[in-house]
């Protein structure tokens, strides 16, 4: 999207359109384009307009067209908005934000002459989970499902597969965050023995983070399957010219999640690690592992050492299945040395 100039906005209309969209819901994606929105945001945007289409269209006879959209009364988003319950505050929250939009193009556009969308809650920063309560305790995957993603071998097996598996392991063994992660060169992984230096959220000084060993040994095997320069990035793009950027890194390591059957996110993955630091060693450990300042005021004076930390980040369940895909990509490795090999000497 980035690229995009005003001629090329209805190609990428009829990429991300659908079979039922109508004439106003394509004019929103061109909007959304003109603005520089992010595809993963257009397409979850839509996911929402196109799920309230259907409804209205069901119950009211209704169409999202430039001629009906006027008919659409507070009363029927709020209807549908109803239906939602069943999904978590993040999801409802996403779903608000998406009709908003949505209805608030059509207003300035003067489709519509007064917003329906304005009867939709707004959430408010006590309604969403706090850190460590039930709530947000859910969003962690179990140690199952973070096997079953590093095992996860779908259609799509190609290089795009190893850098979203290397992203599950390397911020499921650190708790790094995902611009933090995407941050670090193949250099940094290759000279590390157990912590790399990142700059983390808040401060502008390297800080040295502690990554399961088990974790490391996967990800330098990925380093030497991928055959990245040492100043290259670790997650890198068009074989390491461009380093990826977030919405690139989210985009891989959904797919996996989707094809395993699991809500996306790759804050999840960090939500996952901390839960389990701070049940393996405690409120402190969880603490410096997740890169926080305090828990709270009683812990401010409590810290952590690295070799805690090490072993916390090792005993999660999940770190058993890692000895073995080092292994396989270690053949992989092998395989495509030998390749090589018989090229160069034919």
């Amino acid at each position: 999207m980035r690229d995009m100039n005003k001629r090329s906005i209805p190609f990428y209309v009829d990429q991300l359109a659908k079979e039922g969209d109508t004439d106003l819901m394509r004019k929103y994606m061109e909007w959304m384009m003109e603005k520089r929105a992010a595809t993963l945001t257009i397409e979850a945007y839509m996911r929402s307009v196109r799920n309230l289409n259907s409804y209205v269209r069901a119950h009211h006879d209704i169409v999202l067209d430039l001629t009906n959209v006027n008919r659409v009364t507070g009363a029927m988003v709020m209807e549908w908005y109803g239906t939602t319950r069943d999904l978590n505050d993040a999801s409802r929250s996403l779903v608000g934000t998406a009709l908003r939009s949505f209805f608030g193009f059509c207003e300035v556009a003067g489709y519509i002459l007064k917003d329906p969308s304005k009867i939709l809650p707004v959430l408010s920063r006590s309604d969403v989970p706090q850190p460590g309560s039930d709530e947000e305790i859910e969003r962690a995957y179990s140690d199952a499902e973070m096997r079953n993603m590093l095992r996860c071998e779908p259609k799509w097996a190609t290089n795009a597969l190893m850098v979203a598996k290397a992203l599950i392991v390397l911020i499921g063994g650190s708790a790094l965050r995902i611009h933090e992660a995407l941050q670090l060169d193949v250099k940094d992984i290759l000279n590390a023995e157990h912590s790399v230096d990142v700059v983390r959220k808040g401060s502008n000084k390297p800080t040295c983070v502690e990554v399961a060993k088990p974790a490391l040994l996967y990800l330098k095997e990925y380093v030497k399957l991928m055959k990245f320069e040492p100043n290259a990035p670790l997650f890198c793009a068009r074989g390491g010219e461009r380093r990826y950027e977030r919405r690139e890194a989210l985009a891989r390591v959904s797919r996996i999640q989707r094809a395993c059957g699991l809500h996306t996110g790759l804050h999840s993955l960090r939500h996952t690690v901390v839960t389990n630091a701070v049940r393996i060693g405690g409120y402190a450990v969880g603490r410096d592992i997740a890169g926080h300042a305090v828990t709270h005021m009683t812990d401010r004076y409590a810290h952590s050492t690295a070799n805690e930390r090490q072993r916390v980040l090792c005993e999660q369940g999940w770190m058993d299945v890692l000895p073995e895909l080092t292994e396989q990509l270690k053949e992989k490795r092998m395989k495509r040395e030998c390749v090589d090999t018989g090229a160069q000497n034919e």
